[in-house]
């Protein structure tokens, strides 16, 4: 089926005794039906057909939607990946750092500073 161009939700129920549909009125009229039969029939007909056109529309909204929250997903999915890799690069660039100027990275301790001045004894 041809994706709907406007919504169904939208349509108005045609009035079927107008001139305009009076082709389809003659048709069924011929075949037996009255007048008020005939455009009962009509409108029952319309119903059924605007009932199926708004699950169709619901579907491919439903579908529309799901394809947009996969697309999200996996955009979300490889920003997260490339942020890991990004993150696992600085890690091994500063492992790497850190091994060749190892005085460089080395720990201070955490000691606090004399404030009395030291006195050191001097052998003889």
């Amino acid at each position: 089926m041809p994706p709907l161009c406007s919504n169904p939700y939208d349509a108005a129920q045609p009035d079927f005794a107008t001139e305009a549909h009076a082709d389809a009125q003659l048709a069924l009229t011929e075949g037996g039906l009255s007048e008020a039969q005939a455009i009962e029939s009509l409108t029952h007909l319309w119903t059924l057909s605007n009932k199926h056109e708004k699950a169709e529309w619901d579907r491919a909204i439903a579908e529309e939607q799901h394809t947009l929250e996969e697309a999200r997903q996996a955009a979300t999915d490889a920003e997260e990946c490339q942020h890991q890799q990004s993150q696992a690069d600085k890690e091994a660039a500063l492992a790497e750092e850190c091994k060749k100027h190892k005085s460089k990275f080395t720990p201070v301790p955490n000691a606090k500073v004399p404030v009395e001045p030291l006195c050191i004894p001097l052998k003889k």
